[in-house]
This record gives structure tokens, sequence and C-alpha cells, in this order.
């Protein structure tokens, strides 16, 4: 390497880094804030239900938007179906597989981040591919809505200090805003609090696998609103109106599915007196 390479080469270098951290605003760090806190938050819920339910919350989705500062588009519906698969692939990998749970989560997020890399880049930004991918989540998520069991799970809370946990959920938020730029719309549905939340319900994954066509079927509506607003009002307003639908719809589809959980817990509880009582005669 001659001295003029060289001489470029150290100035490429030093411009890297700057460039590399140049696209973090005062979004990306309300985002990292604010998810730490939410995902530390849901580590301390032992029951999987409500475990569950903090993943239901479009919050981290709202911080990511703005801190992508692009309008939605295709790509934002399709990290729906993305989501879905890195949620399943946790289950299939630490249930099936027998992987270490930390290995299932980092693999499925690995996985995560090169499929929403490579459909950021070949899905158009278009009305047709906007409506295309709103029907295909609707469907989706309407069928697994429909097909999926609702079994009871265990509940539990691990005794990781939740220092650990904080730091461990605020250098994925970290990462995954260096790379915004690449997963586009995909960053924003990225599994921020997921990544903690499975790790905390190991025990429970189908619990929170049967909630994501929840979510989904709550985040259409929610990104479509969004999606026709955003031109006419702007982006936040158009977040708000959108946070709307979203209350507005997911007691739809939540109270429905819990009452079903509660019916069996009925059923368990009354079984287990049954069985007592038996015993207790013999």
């Amino acid at each position: 390497m001659t001295t003029r390479e060289t001489i470029r080469f150290r100035r490429t270098r030093k411009t890297a880094m700057p460039d590399l951290f140049s696209n973090i605003g005062i979004w990306d760090i309300i985002l990292i804030v604010v998810v730490s806190v939410k995902g530390t938050f849901a580590a301390y819920i032992p029951h999987p239900r409500w475990k569950a339910f903090i993943l239901l919350s479009p919050i981290p989705f709202t911080f990511a938007v703005l801190a992508l500062g692009q309008p939605l588009d295709a790509t934002n519906l399709s990290g729906l179906l993305v989501l879905l698969l890195y949620t399943f692939a946790v289950k299939f990998l630490y249930r099936q597989f027998k992987l270490p749970i930390v290995w299932a989560i980092i693999l499925s997020a690995l996985g995560y981040c090169v499929i929403g890399g490579i459909l950021a880049m070949v899905i158009p930004k278009t009305e047709t591919a906007f409506l295309i991918a709103a029907v295909a989540v609707s469907t989706v998520a309407a069928i697994l809505h429909s097909a999926m069991p609702h079994p009871l799970e265990p509940k539990q809370q691990s005794s990781l200090p939740i220092w650990k946990k904080t730091i461990a959920i605020a250098l994925v938020i970290s990462f995954i805003v260096i790379i915004k730029s690449h997963l586009q719309g995909f960053m924003t549905v990225f599994p921020m609090v997921g990544v903690i939340v499975a790790y905390e319900a190991r025990l429970s994954l189908y619990t929170v696998c049967r909630h994501i066509p929840v979510a989904m079927l709550g985040l259409v509506p929610m990104m479509t609103t969004c999606y026709v607003l955003q031109e006419h009002i702007g982006l936040v307003p158009a977040l708000l109106a959108g946070w709307v639908v979203y209350l507005i719809i997911l007691p739809l589809f939540v109270v429905p599915l819990w009452k079903k959980y509660d019916t069996e817990e009925d059923i368990r509880r009354i079984s287990c007196e049954n069985q007592s009582e038996t015993l207790g005669r013999n």
C-alpha cells in the first residue's frame, strides 16, 4: 500500500464512524429510552397474558416511525408478517430444536434483519403495494386468530437483574436505530420489546405467539389510517388518528380472546376441585 493509499484509507476510516451515527436524532434517543423502560416493565410481569398484552401496545411503533422520519408505506405492513415469523421462530428454535433461549432470540432477530433488509429493497412504495400488503397481512392474521387454540401456560418471572435487562434492550434498539435506513419500514415493527419478553416468557411462548395475530389485526387499520391521512394532515396527527382507530379495534379481539382464557382457567380450577373432593372421599 502506497503512502497516498494509506492516507486515503485512514481518512475513510475516520469518517466511517461519524457517518454511521450521523442519522441518530432526538426521536431515536427517545425511542431507545421509552422502549427500554417499557421492556424492563414487561419483564417483571409474571402472567403470560399480560406479558403478551404489553406487546400489543403500538408505543414502540409510534416512536420508531418518528425516528425513521419517513411516511408509511408497504414495508411497514409487510414487517408484521416478518414479526409473526420471528415470534414463531423463537418458539420453534427453543421448543423443538432445544436451543438456549438467548440463541433462539438472537438467531430469530438476525433473521428478521436479513429478511427485512432484503424485502425493503424490493417492495415498491406504491399504493398498490400497500393495498396488497394490507390484504395479505389481514388475511393471515384473521386465519391464525380464528384457528389457533388458547392453552394455559405457566407464569414466570426471571431473577435477571434489572440493569442487565435494561442494558440488553437498549443495545438491541441502538443497533436497530443504526441500521434503520437499511430496514426502512421494517424497522418500525421490529420486536424491540419482544426480545426481552421472549426471554422472560420462555415457558409461555405460545401465549405470546397467540397474541401476535391480534396485534396485526389492530395495527393494519392503524397503519392504513396513517397512510391515508399523512399527506393531508402530517405524520404526527396521522399517527394520533391511527391510535384512536387502534384503541377502538383492539378490544374487539382482545376481550373475546381473554374470555376464552378465563373459561379455560375456570374449567381447570373446577377440575382440580373435583379431583380434590374425590381424593378426600376416598
